[in-house]
């Protein structure tokens, strides 16, 4: 069997090719949450308070872990 893997280009200590890639997917499913927020709410005029309540609580978690974290990794009390 041959494997075909992605070429490892570092760039200061960063994989260049990795990042890209999950920068390129993270931005594409912001893309996809604001524009359909967009087209329900702007466009058609009805707001979809599910979807934007659920990306609210979402951003509210991914803020509060990565402060934690944050804050563990750097030992501030």
């Amino acid at each position: 069997m041959i494997e075909i893997g992605v070429p490892i280009i570092p760039f200061f200590g960063i994989d260049i090719v990795s990042f890209t890639i999950d920068f390129v997917i993270a931005y594409a499913l912001i893309l996809v949450v604001s524009l359909t927020l967009n087209l329900e709410a702007g466009y058609a005029g009805v707001p979809n308070f599910g979807k934007v309540l659920f990306v609210a609580v979402g951003d509210d978690v991914s803020v509060g872990v990565t402060v934690r974290v944050a804050v563990l990794l750097i030992k501030i009390n």
